[in-house]
């Protein structure tokens, strides 16, 4: 960046009517966290130049900088000369989210999406939001857009399968990883999603088939296969165990969360609770918190305490019942 900048600098210096050398440079201020810089550089551009899209780019930097209420209001400019695009809802519902405004940011996500349909950043910030809502049914429908845009890659195909098995139908959740497995990427840890979905769909088949295949090539996840399968049939010292094994072999949280279900299952809460620490280490921050109100309504925790806890910490303290019904049917039904 040290030498990118001395260029830029140079290119200001011989050519300061040209705009393509103060977005060169506002490009590298930006990328070096220098925001204050850049928007020096993108108020040239905005003011001598009318660059109506540099106006975008100085409300992503004012975002940066915290100023939330001055980054929306130069994003408003924008539409003095531009129009409504989706990358303007998009920016829009970035910066709510980084004011803790959780329901502005998800209408404005929805905004974007109503301008271009297919507009990755937008559906990936809606898979997001509404996999913390656990509203799995809106993950499979953005998650389905995203693979048409996209076919080659496993992300769609990943959440909405997992969004499948959440909504417990494992069939479904067993084919995306499947797809996954014959024609993006054959890693071992989607042969054990698979077998995870498989087993929890009552096809032992499949399970068995793609557990085979574990057992040429990884002999972690072939004892997770194991684990799981004695999990599913309520063997609860087998399955711990195995899974204990498999773990202390990979050290993977889908590993560990299945030892911690096994825990849980088999009532041994306070195992579930010294697991549940390495687990917060590895693991992402809102899984660790399911796990974690599991165990806290084991131990007679109230459903609406734990809604309320994870919608603060998660959800910016959103009180829009019509955004978070599922999250209340989802701790009221959680066990």
């Amino acid at each position: 960046y040290k030498k990118a900048l001395e260029a830029a600098d140079e290119m200001v210096a011989a050519r300061p009517r040209d705009p393509s050398a103060y977005i060169k440079r506002s490009e590298i201020y930006i990328a070096c966290e220098e925001y204050e810089k850049a928007i020096l550089d993108l108020d040239v551009l905005i003011d001598e130049f009318k660059l109506n899209e540099s106006i975008l780019d100085k409300a992503t930097c004012l975002t940066f900088l915290g100023r939330y209420g001055e980054a929306l209001k130069v994003l408003d400019s924008y539409l003095l000369e531009g129009r409504a695009s989706e990358i303007y809802y998009d920016i829009r519902s970035s910066i709510h989210i980084a004011d803790n405004d959780f329901a502005a940011a998800y209408v404005d996500a929805m905004k974007a999406l109503d301008v271009n349909p297919d507009y990755l950043n937008t559906l990936e910030k809606l898979i997001e939001f509404d996999s913390l809502l656990f509203n799995y049914k809106n993950v499979v429908k953005w998650a389905t857009r995203y693979t048409e845009s996209l076919p080659r890659t496993e992300y769609g195909y990943s959440v909405r399968a997992a969004a499948y098995a959440e909504m417990g139908e494992y069939d479904e959740a067993a084919a995306g990883y499947v797809h996954i497995i014959r024609n993006i990427n054959d890693s071992p840890k989607y042969y054990a999603l698979l077998i995870k979905a498989a087993f929890a769909g009552g096809d032992r088949g499949l399970a068995k088939r793609y557990g085979k295949m574990l057992r040429k090539s990884d002999e972690a996840r072939y004892i997770y296969y194991l684990g799981l399968a004695y999990l599913f049939e309520k063997k609860y010292a087998k399955a711990e165990r195995y899974l204990a094994s498999a773990f202390r072999l990979c050290e993977e949280d889908d590993v560990l969360s299945s030892l911690i279900d096994c825990y849980i299952e088999s009532g041994d809460i306070d195992k579930a609770q010294a697991a549940l620490k390495m687990y917060s280490d590895i693991a992402e921050a809102e899984e660790v918190f399911v796990k974690r109100a599991r165990i806290a309504k084991k131990r007679g925790e109230p459903a609406a305490k734990l809604e309320k806890e994870y919608v603060n910490e998660f959800l910016c303290g959103c009180d829009d019942q019509a955004l978070t019904e599922k999250v209340k049917a989802f701790f009221e039904n959680l066990d």
